[in-house]
C-alpha cells in the first residue's frame, strides 16, 4: 500500500511545477508563515509516529530481526510522504488565497479581469498538475482507504481483547487505531479546507 504513494511522492517532488510554487511560495511574503507551519506539522507528526513506533518496538524489543527493520522503514516513508502532503496542501492553499485576495477588492477595468483571470489559469494549472497528472490524489486515496480499514481492524482486535478478559491487557492496536484515525481526520481536512476555501462566499 506505501508503493504507490512513495513512487507519486517522488514525481512530486521532481516535479519542476512543484519545485517552482514551493520557491516562489517561500520567497513571498507568505514565506515565513509557511516555513512555520511546515516545521510545527512537521514535529507533530514525528511525535505521534514515534510514540506508536515505540509501542510497538517496546513489544517486540528493537533487533536485527525483519519486523523490526519494517517498522523502521515504515516510520521513514510516513514522514517523507506525509511533509510533501503538508508541503502540497500548503502551496495550494496559498495560491488560493492570493486569488481571494485579489478578487477581494477588485478594479472595474478590463485589465484587471484579464490579469485575474491569467493567476486563476495559472493556480488552477499548477495545483491540477502537483495533485491530479502526478497521479498523488489518487494513492492518497488508496492511502486514506487503507487506514479507515486498518484502523477498523485494530479497533476490532482491542474490542475483542476487552470483550473476551474482561478488561484492556495491551494497548497496542488501540494505540495504532488512534493513530491511523487521527492521521486520516487530520488529512480529511486538510483536504476539504482547500475545496472550503475554492468555494464563494
Amino acid at each position: 500500500l506505501y508503493i504507490p504513494v512513495v513512487i507519486t511522492t517522488r514525481l512530486v517532488v521532481m516535479n519542476s511545477t512543484f519545485d517552482a510554487a514551493l520557491c516562489a511560495d517561500l520567497d513571498s511574503p507568505r514565506g515565513p508563515a509557511t516555513r512555520r507551519f511546515f516545521h510545527r506539522s512537521v514535529c507533530g507528526m514525528c511525535l505521534v509516529l514515534l510514540a506508536t513506533g515505540g509501542v510497538e518496538i517496546h513489544r517486540t524489543g528493537l533487533g536485527h530481526d525483519w519486523y523490526s527493520k519494517f517498522v523502521f522503514m515504515r516510520l521513514l516513508v510516513s514522514v517523507t510522504c506525509l511533509s510533501v502532503f503538508l508541503a502540497l496542501y500548503k502551496v495550494s492553499v496559498n495560491r488560493v488565497d492570493k486569488l481571494r485576495m485579489l478578487i477581494t477588492e477588485p478594479e472595474m477595468t478590463a485589465e484587471f479581469w484579464l490579469y485575474a483571470i491569467r493567476q486563476y489559469l495559472a493556480a488552477t494549472k499548477t495545483i491540477d498538475i502537483m495533485w491530479r497528472s502526478s497521479g498523488y490524489s489518487t494513492a492518497m486515496t488508496v492511502f486514506l482507504a487503507s487506514h479507515l480499514l486498518f484502523a477498523s481492524m485494530f479497533g476490532a482486535i482491542g474490542f475483542a481483547d476487552m470483550s473476551f478478559n474482561a478488561a484492556i491487557t495491551t494497548w497496542r492496536p488501540w494505540c495504532l487505531a488512534f493513530k491511523q484515525i487521527l492521521a486520516s481526520i487530520i488529512m480529511l481536512y486538510l483536504l476539504s479546507k482547500i475545496n472550503s476555501l475554492c468555494s464563494s462566499s
